[in-house]
């Protein structure tokens, strides 16, 4: 895996401008593994003399709080987490402009277990003099695009079938995805997917997950059914430009094979 992870590198520093600053979008379904992927890629990046910084999505999640308020507005399925409508993406944006230009910045972070944000302790950039950084931003929607109205109408779930037969929780986040996500996506430099072999497997990795977060509260189950439309959509092909797709092994969770433009390592 080891020279697979440094040929993508490889493909992600010819992006580059110059000495530009980078950005760099990792996106996958749940449980797939985005943040140990992220986390060596920095390594990578650092081992061979480059600043770089991971931002995950998740520390963008509206606060409990926050989401009480939008639940009322809009649908009780926004007081869960996970799609669009449920982040800050104006805080998002504004911590990548900081970074982009160089600026020290901290943004807060989202703990899982307690399912809220966590003020008093935050994540931090420090610039470093004469390198500009390589962003890596990793979440499971990013990436996504709308959908066509006419394909929201039909439920492909139960969450959808009985808490949102009237299509306005869905319809909420389509709209969200236009307005409010697509506009950092338009950023991205480089933009990787992580392909699972198929849905069932999400459910496995992620519960490996949710144990290592101690997620107790969580029901599995239904939580997942809040990310399988757009999953399912990213899963087959409807997504942001993609310029590789790292293919995990259903075995072991790790890295098959790498899949970039018009070429393919194994």
């Amino acid at each position: 895996m080891a020279d697979l992870i440094s040929k993508l590198c490889e493909k992600i520093l010819n992006q580059r401008n110059g000495d530009s600053p980078l950005l760099v979008g990792l996106s996958g379904p749940p449980g797939s593994g985005k943040s140990t992927l992220s986390s060596i890629i920095r390594g990578r990046f650092l081992a061979w003399g480059f600043s770089c910084e991971c931002i995950s999505l998740d520390d963008f999640y509206y606060s409990k709080t926050e989401r009480e308020k939008r639940a009322k507005q809009v649908s009780q399925l926004l007081m869960t987490r996970g799609v669009p409508g449920t982040h800050d993406m104006y805080l998002l944006a504004q911590v990548i402009e900081c970074i982009v230009s160089d600026k020290a910045v901290s943004w807060q972070k989202f703990y899982k277990s307690a399912d809220d944000i966590d003020l008093e302790n935050v994540n931090s950039f420090t610039p470093v003099i004469n390198r500009k950084p390589i962003i890596l931003l990793e979440g499971w929607c990013i990436g996504c695009i709308p959908s066509d109205p006419a394909e929201l109408i039909e439920p492909i779930n139960t969450l959808e079938l009985v808490h949102d037969s009237s299509q306005i929780w869905r319809t909420y986040v389509n709209n969200q995805i236009k307005s409010a996500y697509l506009p950092v996506w338009e950023r991205i430099d480089y933009f990787i997917y992580i392909q699972i072999p198929e849905w069932s497997y999400i459910e496995k990795w992620r519960s490996d997950q949710a144990i290592s977060n101690k997620e107790t509260e969580i029901d599995l189950k239904i939580f997942l059914q809040f990310f399988e439309r757009i999953s399912r959509n990213m899963m087959a092909g409807n997504r942001w430009c993609t310029d590789a797709v790292i293919h995990m092994s259903p075995d072991d969770h790790s890295v098959a094979k790498i899949q970039f433009l018009d070429a393919q390592l194994n």
